[in-house]
């Protein structure tokens, strides 16, 4: 076997080309490949400037173990301050610098801060995929938890400019001519950048998940090539990343995403689980009352009536707030934003973005005791530190203005009937809301879902970091107050059109999210 290596320039990246490797014989067996794979193949966490997640990725180093290829769409994120590498060995680095950015087929070569000690990384394949396909090996982070192997067969696939018709966007200039291979096999869970191997454990190509593609699209391994050889040394911070041409699929939350079906299970299970067992979500029964007497011949008898009274179960609301009904609405909101951001079709993410936003407009018609069970279990919830983030959560909040920070302006929150303040970058608060954003007065309230991920310091405050995924405006809990002073008004989220929106009765126009 033959094997010429080159340096690709500047980025000190060793491509190893073969030249007459005999094809395997035999399907890929997973555990030699699982072997070779886990102290080269590692789990890519983007950190925001506040060190907190907001995606997940695989990664693999190369060469010589100081530069990690990964997907460019998932370190595009606001506020990018570095990428935390972690392998199956449990080794760990940083990377905050990249060295090369390819918007055009949708990689990123990150630098590694500190070299992995005796980490050589894998080596790029110079095996062209023949018109029947070859074996290969998908071998990345699954769901973002644990290193996994999926095997399947490697074909040619789709050219750039077809796959940019097919999803209704202007071809890239750069790679423009690429052709993308396809992954014919099993379903495959792991994210984008995840290195594809042959029988030998070196690159084929690289995972690019595109969103509504029946199979995975691969970029093949010459493709890349190419790109490192091309490159000129110049590390810049992650922060200065160019957007990707390609729209992928980013994971926001670890764990795997429901499928559609389980997400309607779930929306069912919470409608079901809230509406009043006693009244059946009518909000009132009917009792039996004596009125009089009445005789029938020599017999008296008494006279009763049916009168309808408040449901005293639901208070006369119909809702009910049981034990674990807040966990489930976590879970929901979960699954949401876990479906937004994997490979699913576009009509299962906007089902999905829609429950959650007929969720929180549902919740201002609600009764105050359904309301005031939520707003006091929400904030039991975000109260314990000692459990996991990120998770989900549903919040009655009042917008309290904004703060300029070096990474930006943030919206500052406080929750309903406690001291808590949170704090949600001000583009992701308005991207998430069902009305435009503008400017408005301080102090309007809104029902929020979003994904909580911490404590964070932000100058003098230390908010709480929710990470937005929709908001609905929400009545007041007070009198409405006189506007502040024009100079006070900050930039913050749309305000519903009046103060306190009329409640809708129940029985009136069309059935809300719990149905009634």
């Amino acid at each position: 076997m033959r094997q010429a290596t080159f340096i690709a320039a500047g980025l000190g990246v060793l491509v190893a080309l073969d030249f007459g490797r005999p094809c395997a014989a035999q399907p890929l067996d997973s555990a030699p490949l699982r072997g070779a794979a886990a102290a080269k193949v590692c789990l890519v966490t983007v950190e925001n400037s506040l060190g907190v997640p907001v995606a997940y990725a695989s990664g693999f180093l190369l060469g010589e173990g100081r530069f990690i290829v990964t997907d460019l769409a998932s370190l595009v994120q606001p506020g990018v301050k570095q990428a935390s590498l972690r392998f199956a060995d449990g080794t760990t680095a940083v990377a905050r610098q990249f060295g090369l950015a390819d918007p055009g087929i949708g990689l990123a070569v990150i630098r590694v801060e500190k070299e992995v000690a005796d980490k050589p990384g894998l080596d790029l394949s110079a095996t062209v995929v023949g018109e029947g396909g070859s074996d290969a090996a998908v071998v990345g982070w699954r769901w973002a938890e644990e290193l996994d192997v999926t095997p399947g067969r490697l074909t040619n696939g789709v050219t750039a400019a077809a796959l940019a018709t097919r999803l209704k966007i202007t071809p890239p200039k750069a790679g423009g001519d690429l052709t993308f291979m396809e992954f014919v096999g099993a379903r495959v869970d792991a994210p984008s950048g995840s290195p594809l191997l042959d029988w030998s454990a070196d690159v084929v190509g690289v995972l690019l998940k595109v969103p509504g593609q029946n199979r995975p699209l691969v970029i093949p391994a010459g493709v890349l090539r190419g790109a490192l050889l091309s490159a000129e040394l110049q590390l810049k911070p992650l922060a200065e990343l160019p957007k990707p041409a390609w729209p992928v699929a980013v994971q926001p939350v670890p764990g795997k995403p429901p499928t559609p079906q389980e997400f309607a299970q779930a929306v069912r299970a919470i409608r079901d689980r809230s509406r009043c067992p006693k009244c059946n979500g009518r909000g009132s029964i009917f009792v039996s009352r004596v009125t009089g007497t009445a005789r029938v011949g020599a017999i008296s008898q008494s006279v009763t009536q049916t009168f309808p009274e408040p449901c005293p179960t639901c208070k006369g609301e119909g809702l009910v707030f049981k034990d674990g009904l807040y966990g489930m609405f976590q879970k929901m909101i979960e699954g949401a934003m876990r479906l937004d951001g994997s490979d699913a079709d576009a009509k299962a993410k906007e089902i999905a973005f829609n429950n959650v936003m007929e969720l929180l407009k549902s919740l201002h018609k609600v009764g105050p005791t359904y309301r005031a069970a939520l707003a006091t279990r929400s904030r039991a919830d975000l109260a314990k530190t000692d459990l996991p983030y990120p998770r989900g959560a549903i919040l009655y909040v009042r917008v309290a203005g904004w703060m300029e920070t070096p990474d930006g302006r943030f919206t500052l929150l406080e929750l309903e009937g406690g001291k808590d303040v949170l704090a949600a970058r001000t583009d992701d608060l308005q991207a998430a809301g069902d009305a435009k954003a503008g400017k408005s007065p301080n102090g309007h309230w809104i029902n929020l879902a979003g994904l909580i991920e911490g404590p964070v310091a932000l100058g003098e405050e230390h908010p709480v970091f929710i990470r937005p995924f929709g908001w609905a405006p929400a009545a007041s809990p007070e009198p409405a107050k006189s506007a502040p002073e024009p100079d006070e008004r900050p930039l913050v989220i749309s305000p519903p059109s009046t103060p306190n929106p009329p409640k809708t009765p129940r029985g009136t126009g069309e059935p809300n999210f719990f149905g009634l």
